[in-house]
């Protein structure tokens, strides 16, 4: 199956991720959906602070 880039994003956003180095993996489903299973955050995964700022206006 050919997955297009903007599908992969596409699902990592609807899982709230936002950088490709935050997904652990991304699976294709038997029936056509993407999986998106997010890595466990750490200091250099974690949003910096003026984008949390952002969220909050």
């Amino acid at each position: 199956m050919r997955v297009t880039p903007d599908e992969v994003f596409t699902e990592m956003h609807k899982a709230g991720l936002q950088r490709l180095q935050d997904v652990k993996w991304a699976m294709l489903e038997p029936d056509g959906g993407i999986a998106i299973l997010a890595r466990d955050p750490s200091p250099d995964h974690l949003p910096h602070p003026r984008d949390e700022r952002k969220k909050a206006v």
